[in-house]
């Protein structure tokens, strides 16, 4: 039987109660799970310039090279001794680098940002404040590099940045869609039963002059009386 769009939107109308309650499951759950379980997160940026050299090399060409040397290690090392140093939080430097993330704040130019991402607010801070104190010691160390300034201070979050419910619900919502709409396609596509006179003459090409109606729900009806 060949598929037609007319054979896809009668199969979806037919099966759109189940569509909708999957779909509707998927959204209340997916949404419930982001709400209740999963931990809010926060951010602190801080943003910095790349210097140009004495050499006539510029900050745009860089910036590239100072994030380069940042991000390593030694530098988490680094960041890690400041945080226990002002804070008496103990994180180890793997533990600083899965919080950090660097990225260009205008591309192609001197400007970067490192985005802190933590699930306690103030740890998030704090560890922004130890990139920012640690930074500029880091570069200066590379005379090739020239220097790094900051353009931008840390600021506490008071909100969390993430997780983004709206956006896990929606996703949700159109996973639950796509796969009812999957199941109930697949469900009428390998069902190879006749269902109507008119489909003996659409696959075999056989006019049909009579049907016998069924009468075994009246006779099931007769027999419990």
């Amino acid at each position: 039987m060949e598929i037609t769009v007319k054979n896809l939107f009668d199969w979806v109308v037919k099966g759109i109660v189940f569509i909708l309650v999957i779909t509707l499951v998927f959204g209340v759950s997916v949404f419930a799970y982001t709400k209740y379980f999963v931990q809010p997160t926060y951010t602190a940026q801080v943003k910095f310039f790349a210097g140009g050299d004495n050499r006539g090399n510029s900050g745009q060409s860089l910036a590239p090279q100072c994030v380069e040397v940042l991000n390593v290690n030694e530098f988490y090392d680094l960041v890690a001794k400041e945080l226990l140093a002002d804070t008496g939080v103990t994180v180890t430097p793997s533990g600083i680098a899965s919080t950090i993330r660097f990225s260009s704040i205008i591309e192609d130019t001197s400007f970067f940002r490192v985005t802190v991402t933590a699930n306690d607010p103030t740890l998030a801070y704090n560890i922004a404040l130890a990139v920012a104190e640690k930074a500029p010691e880091r570069v200066g160390q590379f005379e090739e590099l020239g220097s790094l300034g900051i353009s931008s201070h840390p600021v506490l979050p008071t909100s969390p940045s993430g997780p983004n419910v709206a956006r896990n619900t929606l996703l949700g919502i159109l996973v639950g869609l796509v796969l009812s709409v999957g199941i109930v396609v697949a469900r009428e596509a390998l069902d190879n039963r006749i269902k109507s006179p008119d489909e003996i003459t659409e696959l075999f090409g056989l006019p049909v002059f009579g049907v016998v109606p069924d009468f075994s729900g009246g006779e099931r009806k007769g027999a419990k009386k």
